[in-house]
């Protein structure tokens, strides 16, 4: 199959591949979504059983601080005695970890409850996991970008070469045949090396992406037939 064929065939595939990568782009912005949503949501009924707990704990703390001022006897002391403030506050802790499920240190003045602490990072819902989120996207756009920018540059060098370099003029030097063939060949494949490259330019489901992709596969597509039509008319 002649370069300039297989690059027109290429250019309509590339079309079809980018019709069909929308279509899964916006599959996969829904079902980013849905993830976000869901995991709002159990943040949110996190959110909510640690304030219940908490609130359990100041109730129970509360109790038993009004037992101590009343002077009645504590559920859980035989004879109305007390241990030492230090032993209340053990035992307190005692009942927070129980409550939390394993280790609990108390909040540092002005600092945040001890549940909204987080090992592993920003969360993706948080503001700090979208802003990484939208900066890593905003990079893989600028790549893309570039990409593309680098590619029209490539198509209007080779278009420029051609006006420039007329096969016509060629011919009436003298100049053999074959070498004409070979610069024809030569130009199919370049042409066919930028269809291939735009077929790896990702958009990132960015719009403007995809309409600078499909306006270079015009241009490509236009410069083929150009080319074919100039080929034809080349001929003594």
């Amino acid at each position: 199959t002649p370069p300039s064929v297989r690059a027109q065939q290429m250019s309509q595939q590339v079309v079809d591949e980018l019709q069909a990568q929308e279509e899964r782009e916006r599959r996969e912005a829904r079902e980013r979504l849905r993830r976000q949503r869901s995991e709002g949501g159990e943040a949110m009924s996190g959110s909510q059983s640690l304030s219940q707990s908490q609130g359990l704990d100041a109730s129970q703390s509360m109790s038993q601080s009004m037992s101590q001022s009343t002077g009645e006897a504590a559920p859980d002391r035989p004879g109305g005695s007390y241990g030492s403030p230090s032993a209340f506050g053990t035992r307190q802790k005692a009942q927070a970890e129980a409550s939390h499920g394993g280790s609990y240190s108390p909040p540092a003045p002005g600092g945040s409850p001890p549940g909204d602490a987080r090992g592993d990072g920003p969360s993706p819902s948080s503001p700090d996991g979208e802003s990484s989120a939208s900066n890593e996207e905003e990079r893989l756009i600028s790549v893309a970008k570039s990409q593309l920018d680098g590619i029209t540059g490539a198509v209007e060098t080779i278009r420029a070469d051609l006006e420039q370099r007329a096969f016509m003029p060629l011919l009436k030097n003298g100049c053999p045949d074959k070498a004409v063939e070979e610069a024809r060949k030569a130009y199919d494949e370049m042409m066919l090396q930028q269809m291939l490259k735009i077929d790896g330019v990702e958009s990132h489901g960015n719009a403007t992406i995809r309409k600078q992709r499909k306006e270079v596969v015009q241009q490509i597509q236009r410069l083929l037939d150009e080319f074919d039509a100039f080929k034809k008319q080349d001929r003594p």
